[in-house]
């Protein structure tokens, strides 16, 4: 029996044509199953992905911080909260493939751009603002005499001043508010010290002319209108307890000039009634003169 037949038996009919089939199958394909295209694979991110991604949300968050420090959302309100809504919503992606990565950088990206303009926008108003609460603070400690009183105070803060508009020209913006922040205090310090200066002063001005009206007897003389004065100058005290030396300031300069018109009236009052009084006694003193001289002239006739 030759190969073939040992391999292939003889089979009759139809069963032998299947059974060959078989045969056949079992040689040509063995154990292999058959092949088929696998589904492609998406690819996975890269370590430099994760990176891009991390410095771009790092990015958004120090510009985002930085429009909201110097009044990005005061000044420009509908911007802000677009970009914030923005900002919410990129939080929630979670990209898992490098694609979803990419557009995730894209979208932080743009939205870090958003908010830099905000903020370049935003810092010239904030300088101008503050610059302008600072200039108004040095007004006011030299209308309180501080340029007088507090020279080196006063020198100090007009340094820090200048020192601040230097780092905001160097772009170094927090400093710059640090800066100028120092300098508003000193002016204010400046000119809190300025008007208690002043206000005791006036105090001291207002108490000296209570004390002349009293020594007048200005309130038996003129009881309405030193009460008046007098309630003003309680007044000035309590503001100066409370240390709101400008308001003190204020209410002892005006019960010192009522103190100066109850004082002169009181004073007028008095010479009036003095002149009065003495010209009565003078009546008196002639009218006991003349009566002397008649009594004389009588007894002399005799």
């Amino acid at each position: 029996m030759n190969r073939q037949d040992r391999i292939f038996p003889k089979l009759n009919g139809i069963s032998s044509i299947v059974g060959i089939g078989i045969i056949l199958c079992i040689i040509s394909c063995g154990s292999t199953p058959p092949s088929s295209d696998p589904a492609p694979q998406a690819e996975g991110p890269r370590e430099e992905s994760r990176q891009a991604l991390t410095a771009a949300q790092e990015r958004v968050k120090n510009l985002r911080k930085l429009a909201e420090d110097f009044d990005g959302p005061i000044y420009f309100p509908d911007e802000w909260n677009r970009a914030e809504s923005q900002y919410t919503q990129l939080k929630t992606l979670k990209p898992d493939t490098a694609q979803a990565y990419e557009e995730a950088i894209e979208k932080y990206t743009a939205l870090g751009d958003t908010y830099n303009e905000l903020s370049l926008k935003a810092l010239p108003r904030y300088r101008e603002n503050r610059n302008q609460i600072v200039q108004s603070a040095r007004e006011e400690a030299v209308a309180a005499g501080a340029a007088e009183l507090l020279p080196e105070l006063l020198d100090t803060a007009d340094t820090h001043a200048a020192e601040a508009l230097r780092l905001y020209d160097a772009a170094d913006y927090y400093a710059f508010a640090r800066k100028s922040a120092e300098a508003l205090a000193q002016y204010q310090q400046a000119a809190d010290a300025g008007w208690e200066a002043l206000a005791e002063k006036q105090r001291q001005q207002a108490r000296a002319l209570r004390e002349e009206a009293l020594n007048l007897k200005a309130p038996i003389a003129m009881p309405g209108a030193y009460q008046e004065a007098d309630l003003v100058y309680t007044e000035g005290e309590r503001a100066m307890s409370a240390k709101d030396f400008k308001q003190a300031l204020e209410m002892f300069t005006q019960s010192a000039g009522q103190f100066v018109i109850v004082r002169d009236e009181t004073a007028k009052k008095r010479q009036t009634a003095e002149k009065a009084i003495q010209t009565a006694q003078d009546k008196i003193l002639d009218s006991d003169k003349q009566a002397k001289s008649a009594q004389a002239k009588r007894g002399g006739a005799r």
